[in-house]
Parts: C-alpha cells; structure tokens; sequence
C-alpha cells in the first residue's frame, strides 16, 4: 500500500507551500550571505604572528578586526596589506618570502603584476591627511585607503580576552 500526501499520518511532515515552517536552504542561504557580509565589511579576526607588537599582541593572539569606518590613529594597532607601501632599507616584491613567493614571484614578474599576499597587524606611528605612517613591525608608508581596519579586541588566549589598547609610544 502506497501512503499519499492526503493519507494524515504523511501530511504533518510534509511542509507544503506557503507553510509557515521556513525551508532549510533558504535560511541557510541567508545565514551564510550575512555571516559574509559581517565579515567582509564590519568586523573579522585576525592571529597575530610574530612577537613585533609586544607585549601588546603576542604570536597567536586572536583579534577583531573593525573595518567599518576604519580610521586610524597614532599608537593604534591596524591590519594593512602585506608588503605594500614604501618600506625603508628595503626592496620589498610584494610577494613575502617562502614557497609562495617562489611560485608566485615568477609568475607576477612575467605579468608584470604586483601580487600581495596576506594581511599584518601594524602599529601606527603617525597619520597625515592620506597616509599612514607605521612604526612596526618594520616601518613604512602605506596610503589611508590601505588600512583594512582597526584591532579592537582580543578574544583569545581567555587570560588576556578584552579590549586592545593603543601601542604605548
């Protein structure tokens, strides 16, 4: 015996259209398009991957990001591109160093591109009306429009969860 949507023991799993039980993909449709927006304009974490900004940020210390309005000032921590900008003493590719760099360095050069790779947690030595000025890890000049964001928070490791404050100077 075949059951059918009018058999009543079918019918109450069976949402029909127009029901008021939303569908499984339309909200996890809409749950990954905002989790993506929040991300990609408001706030995102970061790690911290060196001991260049201590003791304020320590290697793997997570972080948030605010990029929504995003305007630095001096001693705050920013996140900026990786290997952009004007860097004294140095002749930065805009590649990095490590297996990436060797595979992509070639191939950038060839299409006379410019490839960056990755983001860096930078402190903030001083701002003008379109660049900023940053202190470390190493110091450099990158323009305004640049910055991704301003660190925030930390949220891991739990001993030292809070606010970031600004770089002491």
């Amino acid at each position: 015996m075949t059951r059918t949507l009018a058999d009543p023991a079918v019918r109450p799993l069976v949402a029909d259209a127009g029901s008021p039980r939303p569908r499984l993909l339309p909200v996890l449709v809409a749950g990954v398009l905002l989790a993506a927006g929040v991300r990609a304009f408001v706030v995102e974490s970061y790690v911290v991957p060196s001991y260049a900004l201590a003791p304020t940020v320590q290697p793997g210390d997570r972080v948030l990001v605010l990029k929504a309005g995003a305007r630095p000032a001096a001693g705050d921590l920013v996140v900026v591109p990786a290997q952009t900008g004007s860097s004294e003493g140095e002749g930065s590719s805009g590649i990095g160093s490590g297996p990436t760099a060797r595979v992509l360095g070639p191939v950038a050069a060839a299409l006379g591109v410019r490839a960056v790779v990755g983001d860096e947690v930078a402190s903030v030595a001083s701002v003008d009306g379109t660049a900023v000025t940053l202190a470390a890890p190493r110091v450099r000049s990158v323009p305004v429009d640049d910055v991704v964001g301003t660190v925030t928070f930390r949220f891991w490791p739990l001993d030292r969860v809070g606010p970031v404050a600004a770089v002491p100077r």
